[in-house]
């Protein structure tokens, strides 16, 4: 690479050191004095700059040391990647691909070749072909060598029984990510409704009567022994994930930008319910308490749980379309129940039971339902055994609906935004992989017996390795295989998870610049020595760079638990403010699953 390309990003920023002075600025190279190369007069005063001066001055600025960490990160991959005949190749082919499009523009805007080429060579910020020439070859060069790190940071091989090495930071970054980020696979079908979402009166909300029909179908067939989540997914999900059986196609975890009620409710579940998580509230770093609110988080969480009783299903089918009252002829036009929709059978056993912001659970109640996805709330620990007690519910009626796998399904009602550029629905999920779950778990053959989760494990479960054939993934149940797909469908999971482990840090540059510092100066080939100045900036930005984005998603994370909590009390506080169920009964003509919820 020419020398060139690092001079200019260092004289462009030298420029911006001057550009605040006022008055009279003059620019002079004394030659007898080569340190002084501005001199500038200001109400008859001369200071005097020397490049020491300005070169300190720029490097103290972040935008002077960001600069200099990009000029010398472009130094070091120029000289520290070897090039190769496929980067010759390359190369040569995006030349020859300006020269073509120079030729093409002239002819289409009747201009001159020379004229286009200098356009084309602005553009990709170079003057000339041979300019244009090194910037390709450092581009190839970093992608070459960040391509490399990335792969060495990606476990690849099968689950099996090996030990993870992660010794001599491979794999560090998967594994940071899955220890920091606490990374979920969950799958979960969304039913949305026509309900704004923007109020905590629990009489607020309306769905139509197609929407009624659709959740109550949604909830009778994740019972149903001849269904499976997955199929359910596919068949009800009114989201993308839904070709995927409900996966949702990212991995979610602290970060990840869903609504708080969904991700939540699966922390929440994990950190107090989930009797294979230890200390679950402590590793997802929940807030004991939330300023303002009296009440510590796990009580507010605990209170604004919520049963809702199978034979919900039924009634929200059997009284989806009834709109008109009893015996409207005597009443009137003007009667104060007719036409409003919050008193419509199917609006009120929706604000009864799903409009409940915080996280519930449908359980068996005493319906007589015998489904094998009805599961006794022995998998849970003490703290919901308790709250069914407390809710006068002692025996098998209180067993939960559960996936195929047995794992419990979580309900939450959710959504965001408006219009067409938003939802608002009821979110059923399942947690496929927890990142927390200390102990042996061997459900149904899913895992190998002695499978153990750990962060080392975990990073099994996110291999992204990609089987070649159906005996590979026969016992590999992992992100990639967790359901048999096609060839196609395990290298777009894999994609998602490099994706997710590439993004999780978002300063994974700086990780690259010292990945080649390092390996320069443990290389017999190479003397390096950067300007002590500059090295000292460099690594002063990448330190404070570092702090202040772990200090805002450490902010940000909190912030979001804080308004879920608020938001779980503000809710609490309007749940008295409910519409009588004897006004349903006595003015509309209710079927008999409406009066039979238990």
């Amino acid at each position: 690479m020419k020398k060139r390309i690092f001079t200019l990003s260092v004289v462009s920023l030298l420029a911006l050191v001057a550009t605040g002075c006022s008055s009279d600025v003059k620019a002079k190279v004394n030659a007898n004095d080569e340190d002084v190369i501005v001199t500038i007069k200001r109400d008859g005063e001369e200071i005097t700059y020397t490049a020491d001066d300005l070169f300190n001055d720029y490097l103290s600025t972040s935008a002077g040391a960001s600069a200099a960490f990009s000029a010398v990160y472009d130094v070091l991959i120029s000289t520290g990647v070897e090039g190769t005949q496929e980067m010759e190749n390359s190369v040569n082919n995006s030349i020859a691909d300006l020269q073509n499009n120079a030729k093409t523009n002239a002819a289409t805007n009747g201009t001159s070749y020379k004229e286009e080429e200098s356009n084309l060579l602005e553009s990709a910020g170079a003057e000339d072909l041979d300019e244009y020439k090194s910037i390709q070859e450092l581009n190839w060069k970093k992608n070459k060598f960040e391509n490399n790190f990335y792969d060495q940071q990606m476990y690849d091989k099968k689950m099996n029984n090996e030990t993870v090495d992660t010794s001599n930071g491979q794999y560090a970054l998967s594994k940071e990510f899955i220890e920091n980020e606490n990374p979920y696979h969950v799958r979960h079908i969304l039913i949305k409704t026509s309900s704004s979402g923007s109020s905590f009166l629990p009489e607020a909300e309306t769905l139509s009567e197609s929407e009624a029909i659709k959740l109550g179908n949604t909830i009778k067939n994740l019972a149903s022994d001849s269904s499976t989540f997955g199929q359910v997914a596919l068949d009800f999900s009114e989201d993308g994930s839904s070709e995927n059986f409900g996966s949702l196609n990212e991995l979610m975890g602290r970060s990840t930008s869903y609504v708080n009620e969904f991700k939540f409710a699966v922390f929440q579940y994990d950190a107090y319910l989930n009797k294979d998580v230890k200390d679950g509230s402590t590793s997802l770093d929940i807030p004991e308490k939330v300023d303002g609110v009296e009440e510590t988080t796990e009580n507010v969480l605990k209170n604004s749980m919520k049963l809702i009783p199978f034979s919900i299903a039924d009634a929200l089918i059997d009284n989806a379309n009834i709109t008109t009252l009893k015996d409207k002829e005597n009443k009137g036009e003007d009667y104060k129940y007719d036409g409003k929709e919050k008193y419509y059978p199917r609006n009120y056993l929706f604000n009864q039971y799903f409009s409940n912001h915080g996280l519930n659970f449908i359980f068996r109640g005493k319906s007589g339902n015998t489904s094998r996805h009805f599961r006794s709330n022995e998998q849970v620990n003490t703290l919901f055994a308790d709250f069914f007690t407390a809710n006068s519910y002692t025996g098998d009626e209180r067993d939960i609906l559960c996936d195929e796998k047995g794992n419990p399904i979580l309900v939450t009602r959710a959504g965001t935004g408006s219009g067409d550029s938003g939802y608002q629905g009821i979110h059923f999920i399942v947690i496929e992989n927890s990142p927390l779950i200390n102990e042996n778990k061997a459900t149904n053959g899913v895992y190998p017996s002695d499978y153990v989760y750990s962060s080392a494990e975990e990073l099994k479960y996110y291999s992204v390795n990609v089987p070649k054939n159906s005996d590979d993934v026969t016992q590999d149940k992992r992100y990639v295989t967790f359901v048999d797909a096609t060839q196609s469908d395990y290298d777009t999971r894999a994609d998602e998870i490099k994706n997710a482990v590439k993004s999780y840090d978002s300063n994974v540059n700086f990780r690259l610049y010292e990945k080649i510092y390092d390996q320069l100066k443990a290389s017999d080939k190479y003397a390096i020595k950067i300007k002590d100045e500059i090295e000292a900036s460099i690594n002063e930005y990448i330190s404070s760079t570092r702090n202040k984005t772990q200090r805002s998603k450490e902010t940000t994370y909190k912030d979001s638990w804080k308004t879920y909590i608020r938001q779980l009390v503000t809710q609490a506080q309007f749940a008295n403010y409910k519409i009588d169920e004897s006004i349903i009964i006595e003015n509309f003509d209710v079927k008999e699953s409406f009066n039979n919820i238990k």
